[in-house]
């Protein structure tokens, strides 16, 4: 199993018109155009606010890559819409979290919907975020804060 490179990248402009009202378009560009000032993107950028009002507030150029030879999920007690939350605390004070989809049963504490941060793969898992992950501000992160389980709203019954 390897990752293999996209073919394309996604160029996504986001603009902000003078009341503040903001918005965003995307496009694919070839692979080998990873900056805003490549050829492609620089001059999707400068059409763009050649015909809009709205002006350019942010630009981001996302590469993506396919699995090759994808293992089989396993059967679970939780499909993709349940959630493992962890929480993280900046060297700012900010906090950052990612959700990760159809968790196993394992990482929780038996008879709870809070994280295990004592389970292995969950140990080596926070680690390697606190290590190499950065709040949206850039600074490191600090700390594992806590974790639990989100799960989907339920449908009610009005029977």
């Amino acid at each position: 199993m390897a990752l293999v490179q996209d073919i394309t990248n996604k160029l996504t402009l986001e603009f902000a018109d003078s009341a503040g009202k903001t918005a965003s378009m995307a496009f694919w560009v070839d692979n080998s155009q990873t900056e805003p000032d490549d050829t492609a993107p620089a001059a999707i950028i400068a059409g763009a606010e050649g015909v809009a009002a709205a002006k350019i507030t942010k630009v981001f150029i996302s590469m993506g890559a396919t699995e090759d030879d994808p293992a089989s999920p396993v059967n679970g007690a939780f499909d993709a819409s349940d959630k493992m939350n962890l929480k993280f605390k900046g060297t700012d004070g900010s906090t950052v979290s990612c959700n990760i989809p159809a968790p196993h049963t394992a990482n929780f504490v038996a008879g709870s919907t809070k994280v295990d941060p004592s389970q292995t793969d969950v140990a080596a898992l926070i680690a390697y975020i606190i290590g190499h992950c950065v709040t949206a501000e850039g600074t490191e992160l600090m700390a594992y804060t806590g974790g639990f389980r989100r799960s989907p709203p339920r449908l009610k019954s009005y029977g």
